[in-house]
């Protein structure tokens, strides 16, 4: 009779590959999140900043009772507080000046005529304008931020009307 116990076997058992397998997925799928779309989130996440801010600034200019400006350039956007002595740039973490990133370039239409944001190394920087009123108003505007897949409009009415649409892209 041979002796089972006393054989020394090399390789491993079915349950320390199945445990080597779930481990290896779990890291694959954190790489994954991490990875895959990046840009796209991170223009999601611009995009719904944007239209949060602008929805806070408009609350924020009825119940003060103060008229606000916000401008934007190809660089990023700020809030400014409207005075009789000119604009007042808001010292506040939640209207602070904000940076877009190098792969956000969005599209913004003011009453219709669009504008396109240049970068530093050419003359005649365009910084568009959108005043914010105490009577709830506001600049007519559109803003997209185009991603892989979606773009990201906020439109802005006269009335004081701010929406948030998400478009599909046609995959052609």
């Amino acid at each position: 009779m041979k002796d089972y116990q006393s054989r020394k076997v090399n390789g491993f058992t079915l349950l320390e590959l199945l445990v080597a397998l779930v481990l290896i997925g779990i890291i694959l799928s954190f790489a994954t999140l991490s990875l895959d779309g990046g840009e796209d989130r991170r223009i999601k996440e611009e995009a719904n900043r944007f239209y949060h801010l602008i929805k806070l600034a408009q609350e924020e200019s009825i119940l003060n009772d103060r008229e606000m400006s916000l401008e934007i350039d190809h660089k990023g956007y700020r809030f400014s507080i409207l005075t009789d002595d000119g604009e007042q740039v808001i010292d506040d973490p939640v209207f602070r000046e904000r940076v877009f990133a190098e792969f956000i370039k969005p599209e913004i239409n003011i009453e219709e005529s669009q504008f396109i944001l240049k970068p530093d190394n050419q003359e005649d920087q365009t910084v568009i304008k959108i005043f914010i009123l105490s009577s709830g108003e506001l600049t007519p505007f559109q803003i997209q931020f185009p991603a892989t897949n979606k773009t990201y409009q906020i439109n802005g009415s006269m009335q004081g009307a701010v929406e948030m649409v998400v478009a599909e892209k046609d995959s052609q």
